[in-house]
């Protein structure tokens, strides 16, 4: 499997970064409100993860989400699949 991560940011608007890697997806968004955790923390940053069942970023097979604080993310930004370790 291809392992070149591609730039899917203009796919996916108001999205702060959005990445493709074979048929995987990594979306970070700012929320306009906080999410609050099952921890109870509240996060504003939301991390979708899609993957696909052809590499085109609207056949989607699934989803999840997770939330983040902004300690939680700074100094990730280098590219979302190094940054956040999928499942």
């Amino acid at each position: 499997m291809d392992d070149t991560i591609i730039d899917v940011s203009d796919k996916f608007k108001g999205c702060i970064a959005a990445e493709m890697k074979g048929l995987n997806v990594l979306i970070l968004r700012r929320l306009k409100e906080p999410f609050q955790r099952f921890d109870g923390k509240k996060a504003r940053y939301e991390l979708e993860y899609r993957w696909l069942s052809q590499p085109n970023v609207c056949c989607v097979l699934g989803n999840e989400f997770n939330y983040y604080q902004a300690k939680e993310i700074m100094g990730k930004m280098y590219n979302l699949f190094d940054s956040f370790q999928l499942c």
